[in-house]
């Protein structure tokens, strides 16, 4: 185990003891975590400012359900999952009110037309679907094995691997045209 991870799993352990009375180890804690959940619901959502809102959302989730998580040593994948769950909830946010959105702009016969995107990571994976987007973030991103991802997603082992390879040959045909 390295340094830091002694560190957090520390502090997991503090922070249990202490809430909700005390915060100081849960914002020491948020401290050390606060990027590795950002840059997790950046690359699934592909926006800084989804990413910021799905990353506070997480830790609010975090801060109540520390002291039930029976099994500090798996703090970091219980905090994945609560990214990609948090982030799932609000594309199904998002997808709802988009389309109230195009209901309302087609009493009005208004059209809507999509910028131009940059070619990066966050704009490659934006033709994939949030659950390929997910697994392959977490792939390429967070370094994960296909067993960690299916923990996480709640995906078998053979379904996190065929949507991986299946997420790429699309962002490859997407990159060829």
């Amino acid at each position: 185990m390295i340094e830091n991870d002694k560190q957090i799993l520390l502090l997991v352990i503090k922070a249990r003891a202490e809430l909700p009375y005390k915060m100081s180890a849960f914002e020491q804690l948020a401290s050390q975590v606060y990027a590795g959940v950002y840059n997790l619901a950046r690359a699934i959502s592909g926006s800084r400012e989804t990413a910021e809102n799905i990353a506070q959302d997480v830790l609010i989730r975090a801060m109540h359900g520390l002291p039930k998580l029976e099994a500090p040593e798996k703090f970091p994948m219980w905090l994945r999952r609560i990214t990609v769950n948090t982030a799932n909830s609000w594309f199904t946010k998002e997808r709802s009110e988009r389309e109230k959105r195009r209901q309302f702009s087609e009493q009005f016969e208004w059209e809507y037309e999509p910028s131009t995107a940059e070619t990066s990571f966050a704009q490659m994976v934006q033709v994939l679907g949030v659950e390929e987007r997910t697994i392959v973030s977490l792939k390429i991103l967070n370094e994960m094995e296909f067993q960690e991802i299916s923990e996480v997603t709640g995906l078998s082992l053979s379904a996190a691997k065929m949507r991986y390879y299946r997420a790429l040959e699309k962002i490859r045909a997407a990159l060829s045209t």
